[in-house]
């Protein structure tokens, strides 16, 4: 889906912080897709770990929250710590290529969604 977008420009993925980390040095994206849950090889790390880590490496990226972990909780925490959307995969997953438009078009508001 996300090469078949205008705008965008697929650089890759990863499946855990680590991985994800190496990837985004290299490439350095304008905007990060994240999900809570992932394959983690660090004990008790999680997406929002990685959250706030690229937040404090790259304070000008985009982040987008992409989870089914979608309690109000979560929600919360996410947009505290920066993400500029909080996106939930089984329902909102039309939502997704709105959001990207928005910040490619430089249309967003922070921490609205």
């Amino acid at each position: 889906m996300l090469n078949e977008m205008r705008y965008i420009e697929f650089l890759g993925n990863a499946r855990n912080s680590l991985s994800a980390l190496d990837l985004i040095s290299k490439q350095v994206p304008d905007v990060a897709i994240l999900d809570i849950h992932l394959d983690e090889n660090m004990p008790h790390a999680n997406g929002i770990d990685l959250l706030i880590t690229l937040r404090e490496r790259y304070p000008e990226m985009k982040i987008i929250m992409f989870t089914n972990l979608t309690l109000p909780q979560y929600r919360n925490r996410c947009l505290e710590f920066g993400a500029h959307y909080f996106l939930d995969k089984s329902n909102d997953f039309y939502r997704l290529p709105e959001a990207l438009e928005e910040i490619a078009l430089g249309t967003i508001t922070n921490n609205k969604r």
